[in-house]
């Protein structure tokens, strides 16, 4: 392999990982493990990658603007759960 070759094929590479957002899964596991600092950090690594992410959506707005009951639509759509602030209090 020449050296365009070795560039063009660099370039592929970055534009792969960029894409797939590899970089900021290596980050975020990156800094779980400084944080958590686990006895086993490969398992610690495994269980992360093995476990879905949770999604949370926030609504915001102010009274009156119906955010709640955008959000209990949208919860039902989605088939998520909807917790407002009320019921955390």
């Amino acid at each position: 392999m020449d050296k365009t070759q070795k560039l063009l094929y660099q370039r592929d590479i970055e534009k792969y990982l960029e894409s797939r957002k590899v970089y900021e899964l290596f980050q975020e596991l990156m800094k779980n493990l400084v944080i958590n600092k686990p006895d086993d950090p490969i398992e610690y690594i495994i269980e992360k990658l093995s476990t879905p992410q949770q999604k949370k959506i926030f609504i915001v707005g102010p009274p009156g603007s119906s955010a709640r009951g955008i959000a209990l639509h949208l919860a039902d759509y989605l088939g998520y759960n909807c917790t407002s602030v009320g019921d955390l209090l």
